[in-house]
């Protein structure tokens, strides 16, 4: 377990240190471009290595800073980006990730292998 920030940590943290599984619940919502995230989990997987993750839904579009702070993905974004970075996509369940005033909010956990 680790508290530190999530691409500096990843790029420059414990240059030999390779993982079985990077799980980052309710992490996403803080970053719009996923891009450089992926890719630095990527580099730090073993092969064969998991890649587990929830993020909040967007309907349209690719990613989104919504009016509560938090940034929402769509699914189609996430799919491309493992796909660019060399993941497969195990599992993509819709979710219920928080509640806001009340109301739930939409969200999707995704389980990725790398290939």
């Amino acid at each position: 377990l680790q508290t530190a920030e999530i691409l500096t940590y990843l790029r420059d943290g414990e240059a030999e240190a390779a993982f079985d599984l990077i799980f980052a619940a309710d992490v996403f919502v803080y970053t719009g471009d996923l891009a450089p995230l992926f890719a630095a989990v990527r580099a730090r997987l073993t092969s064969g290595g998991l890649f587990a993750f929830s993020v909040e839904s967007l309907e349209s579009g690719t990613y989104a800073l919504q009016p509560t702070g938090r940034y929402a993905h769509h699914g189609g974004y996430v799919e491309s980006l493992a796909n660019k970075t060399r993941f497969a996509v195990l599992d993509g369940q819709d979710i219920v990730v928080r509640r806001d005033r009340g109301r739930p909010i939409a969200g999707r956990l995704y389980i990725l292998i790398s290939n």
